[in-house]
């Protein structure tokens, strides 16, 4: 808890938390929780070693703009979890691993060159509206492709064909105004409430599924062989593989869960009490912690008075620093 101890005051303190105890657990959860916002001193951004860059969470970056969780970048805008030599990526997610001219895509990555519009591409050039395609070149519109050159719609064409029958269906998208858009929400491959962005930017069903995302809904009612999660055991120790059969009830998310086998094995070998909610529920606390809504805030220094910006909520105010003063402060 921020507290120097000698040797022997560290010991009995290990000992008198004991993590292996889910109320011990929780306890700790707390404490921790309340060190952080009367005793911690915060770092207002995490920007290192970086030349003309705006966000936060960056690394080795030059002349990269609203970028948020990215390292060795150049020359980028409005990019999110991207790293390793990329360079011109404008509107993207996980751009990564020697790219260069990424736009509005997600998970182009190793070795991708001029990919548009496109998703969870590797070692691929000149795509545009593709999908999960692998080691491919001149492609529009394709989906699961592999070493394959001047396809659309997983159709190939020579490429005089190819260029031609592309500036068609690019001229038919512009006039019916769907050209420029990414793929449709309900094309991606988790619900919204159980995805990376949902965990950030959490939306209602209603919501969600106005902007096209689709939605795990929620049983809302619990069955009557539904277990409570409190019958689950406050120690793994005290755990056997009968509890796998049992289903338990998650009652803040609304929906049953199971412990499985890995979970008990998992729990045993690093000294940690068994889960007690649905994984997405877990998920989601966890990234919660990371204080990222995809913004920055003005904020004035706890120590200095300098103004900087943040991306920590007001309840940490009086214990963010700015660069100079969390230097001062850590060394």
């Amino acid at each position: 808890m921020n507290q120097q101890c000698t040797k022997e005051e560290y010991e009995q303190k290990m000992q008198e938390w004991n993590l292996q105890s889910r109320v011990t657990y929780e306890r700790a959860k707390e404490a921790f929780k309340n060190m952080l916002l009367t005793q911690a001193w915060h770092r207002a951004l995490y920007i290192e070693q970086c030349e003309h860059c705006t966000g936060n969470y960056l690394e080795n970056d030059k002349d990269c703009h609203n970028c948020y969780f990215i390292s060795d970048e150049e020359n980028c805008i409005n990019s999110w979890r991207g790293a390793i030599n990329v360079k011109d990526a404008l509107d993207c997610v996980s751009p990564a691993f020697n790219c260069e001219l990424v736009y509005y895509s997600s998970l182009v990555q190793d070795q991708c060159y001029d990919a548009k519009l496109s998703c969870d591409l590797i070692q691929c050039q000149f795509m545009e509206y593709c999908m999960h395609c692998f080691q491919c070149k001149h492609c529009f519109g394709c989906c699961g492709l592999v070493g394959r050159e001047y396809y659309i719609f997983n159709k190939q064409y020579s490429p005089e064909e190819y260029e031609r029958e592309k500036a068609r269906i690019i001229e038919v998208m512009k006039r019916t105004g769907e050209y420029g858009k990414f793929f449709p929400g309900h094309f991606a491959a988790a619900p919204y409430n159980e995805s990376l962005a949902g965990f950030h930017w959490p939306l209602d069903e209603k919501t969600a599924l106005r902007y096209g995302f689709w939605y795990k809904r929620r049983e809302g009612k619990r069955q009557s062989t539904y277990d409570a999660a409190s019958e689950i055991p406050d120690s793994a120790k005290d755990a056997d593989d009968t509890l796998t059969k049992i289903v338990f009830w998650d009652e803040e998310e609304k929906y049953p869960f199971q412990i499985q086998k890995a979970d008990i094995a998992f729990a045993k070998k690093v000294g940690v009490p068994l889960p007690r909610t649905y994984f997405a529920h877990r998920l989601k606390e966890n990234f919660r912690m990371i204080p990222f809504d995809g913004s920055l805030r003005a904020v004035t220094c706890a120590k200095c008075g300098t103004q900087t910006q943040t991306s920590w909520s007001k309840d940490y105010d009086k214990r963010l620093l700015c660069e100079q003063c969390y230097l001062k402060e850590v060394y």
